[in-house]
């Protein structure tokens, strides 16, 4: 009995969190451009989207490289299989190191004689967007996994120290604990919110720290984050991924942004737990620190304000076009705390428990989104993917093969392995055009470039039309807000000024106005700088060039339209 209370039933949420991630397991298509950069950097080529073109088109430098390793000795064939065999066993590791860290939260006397009940671990588990993501191919279930290590890390440490009667923990425990929360912008780029929460952590709760333990463990947080700035400044030429360059990361949208969040909160009638679970937290906090336990409080408060942090960080972007996806997060740290709850026989942690439960079971078993793809642009990805797909669960690129990326992506592939040079617009409803003479790769053009590019493989260049894989359309000037992700969409004439051989033919799009501007653009000092800047040789001087010209090339901004393009950059 002992065992199934305090193991068993604490633990439980995070079994069923990995049943029901199973039971959704899929691959979404911008998991696939992850794979394509995975591809290029096994064939020898970087982590570049397209062979002989620098561009960061993935998020997560470390999700990447915890495909790069496996990959390598198994083959990248079987990357979406790695993905999936690693993404959700880290789900549910963030998940269960979460209820770690709520257990140790909780004192000993406070677990004596009280159940540790896992409401907000199970509040978690059966949200379905959460099972969607548990999964994915992308780096969510890596995201839950750093969150769950270091809050468990930070409340562990915490209380190892208490219960050693006052002596603290090992200084090197907690330079390690530092070390993890720098990790975070490594996850993803807008985790140095979280980092900053648990770095903050890291050199307060120890005891009062001297100047000196502060610097060092700051020290430490910062040491591999700006290493990888320093490579990405470099090697890329600019200070953050192409992909918060194509979906504007530093712009607001904040209705929008609004919008998103309550597409999540609402159909899950999910602001009842939350503020039921943080309102008890924060009695528990108070509680503390009244009683002199100024590290409970923390433990208990810096989590989940860090989760607002980045939940008003999503709104203030604009949120995302995935249901669910960027929301999460937060939601996680917000709930991290109360993952256990210690449930007396108290009429307040009875309503409680039995509030939480209720909710549980109605949204596990019946709360559902309405839609495939909502009126405001977002989508219920994994439903949309598995309806395409003709698939339960679309996890390969032999799952997708129904879809008009693999097969035109697949085409590409077999044109490219024949020989065949050209500028392809597979889909779009336009003829193949001749290449350049300095372009040696087959060249084909796409808009959702994930299944498509991997399909197509690395000896094709794909040119994205949305900027994910593509320098040119990533800086491009927003002129109208619309879906999230999808405000950029660069002019064709702008592909074919870089690419067509305009002496091989004749069709109009080639001579046209606004190609004829582009091209004249292109040999402008700032766009000719830009591509020079990632697609030349790198020497030692260009990389060196490239970290001062990287605060050029992330600022550089300019109209869709060649020709209103041309007053701004060939003045």
């Amino acid at each position: 009995m002992r065992w199934a209370t305090r193991v068993a039933l604490p633990f439980a949420p995070a079994a069923l969190y990995g049943l029901l991630g199973w039971t959704h397991r899929w691959t979404a298509d911008d998991a696939f451009i992850n794979f394509r950069v995975v591809d290029q950097l096994l064939h020898g080529n970087g982590p570049v989207f397209n062979a002989g073109e620098r561009v960061e088109a993935y998020t997560s430098p470390l999700w990447l490289g915890i495909l790069s390793i496996p990959s390598a000795i198994a083959g990248v064939r079987h990357v979406p299989w790695i993905a999936l065999s690693v993404g959700l066993p880290l789900a549910v590791a963030g998940l269960a190191l979460a209820t770690l860290g709520a257990l140790a939260l909780a004192r000993r006397d406070e677990l004596a004689g009280a159940l540790p009940l896992p409401l907000g671990a199970l509040a978690f588990a059966v949200l379905p967007p959460a099972w969607d993501f548990a999964s994915s191919g992308l780096e969510t279930g890596l995201s839950f996994a750093w969150l769950g290590a270091c809050f468990a890390g930070a409340a562990v440490l915490y209380r190892r120290g208490e219960w050693r009667r006052g002596r603290l923990s090992s200084a090197r425990a907690w330079d390690g604990l530092a070390v993890l929360a720098g990790l975070g912008v490594l996850v993803r780029p807008d985790f140095g919110i979280f980092s900053l929460g648990f770095l903050a952590l890291a050199i307060v709760l120890p005891g009062r720290p001297t100047l000196r333990t502060a610097l060092w463990r700051v020290a430490l947080a910062v040491a591999l984050p700006l290493a990888y700035e320093l490579f990405r400044m470099a090697y890329f030429a600019e200070l953050v991924p192409n992909t918060a360059l194509a979906k504007e990361a530093g712009s607001t949208d904040w209705s929008r942004g609004w919008t998103y969040l309550w597409d999540t909160l609402e159909p899950y009638v999910l602001l009842a737990p939350l503020l039921a679970l943080t309102a008890w937290s924060g009695f528990r906090a108070v509680t503390a620190a009244r009683a002199g336990d100024g590290g409970v409080a923390l433990l208990r408060g810096v989590p989940p304000a860090a989760g607002l942090l980045h939940l008003l960080y999503v709104v203030a972007i604009g949120g995302d076009f995935m249901h669910g996806r960027m929301v999460l997060p937060g939601l996680f740290a917000i709930l991290m705390p109360v993952a256990v709850v210690p449930v007396r026989w108290s009429a307040r942690d009875v309503v409680l428990a039995a509030g939480v439960a209720a909710w549980a079971l109605v949204c596990g078993l019946s709360l559902r989104l309405g839609y495939v793809l909502s009126s405001k642009g977002i989508s219920d990805e994994r439903a949309y993917y598995v309806n395409s797909s003709h698939n339960g669960h679309p996890v390969t690129l032999r799952d997708y093969r129904g879809l008009p990326g693999s097969y035109y992506g697949t085409l590409a592939h077999a044109r490219a392995a024949r020989g065949e040079r050209v500028l392809t617009f597979a889909g779009l409803g336009r003829p193949d055009l001749p290449l350049r003479p300095e372009e040696k790769r087959f060249v084909a053009v796409g808009a959702v470039i994930g299944v498509y590019g991997f399909a197509a493989g690395v000896d094709v260049r794909v040119a994205d039309l949305l900027g994910i894989g593509d320098p040119l359309a990533a800086r491009l000037r927003i002129v109208h807000r619309s879906r999230a992700g999808h405000e950029k969409f660069i002019p064709l004439e702008w592909v074919v000024a870089r690419f067509a051989d305009p002496a091989r033919t004749t069709l109009p799009i080639v001579r046209s106005r606004a190609t004829l501007a582009a091209g004249r653009d292109l040999r402008c000092p700032e766009l000719r700088d830009l591509l020079h800047a990632i697609d030349k040789p790198l020497t030692l001087s260009r990389a060196l060039s490239n970290l001062g010209f990287s605060f050029t090339s992330t600022t550089l901004r300019f109209p869709p339209n060649p020709i209103a393009a041309g007053r701004e950059l060939c003045r």
